[in-house]
């Protein structure tokens, strides 16, 4: 049996590292800079090559400001200002720069003064955020810089 189940698995091709930067993607930004140190330490090149292949939510920084406003437009505000709450001013700033001046004086104001949240909610909603881009991406709509 083990023998036709390799005969079944001939001609496939798995994208090992591919798969490997989704789940890295999949994992909160702290486990994930460990994980990366630790496989650093034995393989920089590695590394490498998985970080080309990532897409984590500071990456939106990296849109073009058409791509990250219509990016934007699919994303729902309260997901929004929860995803906002540990990201880099850089980041930040591109979101207001790309939202309308009312738009984003509300979304500045919504982010300052919500209260606390759990970390795993605003994970959640970063992570939904990067599905959206990504599909975006597969439709043709949105060009992804990793």
């Amino acid at each position: 049996m083990a023998g036709s189940d390799n005969s079944n698995q001939q001609g496939r091709k798995i994208d090992g590292m591919g798969v490997a930067a989704e789940i890295l993607n999949g994992l909160d930004p702290e486990h994930r800079k460990k994980l990366l140190e630790q496989l650093a330490a034995r393989d920089p090149q590695v590394v490498q090559k998985l970080e080309k292949r990532m897409f984590v939510f500071e990456n939106l920084v990296r849109l073009s400001d058409h791509d990250l406003q219509h990016l934007l437009r699919e994303v729902p505000n309260s997901k929004l200002v929860l995803a906002l709450r540990r990201v880099t001013a850089e980041l930040m700033e591109a979101v207001f720069r790309n939202t309308s001046a009312r738009a984003g004086e509300v979304l500045r104001e919504e982010v300052a003064t919500q209260g606390p949240k759990r970390v795993s909610d605003i994970m959640a909603a970063q992570n939904d955020i990067i599905k959206i881009a990504l599909r975006l991406e597969s439709e043709g709509k949105i060009m992804v810089k990793r």
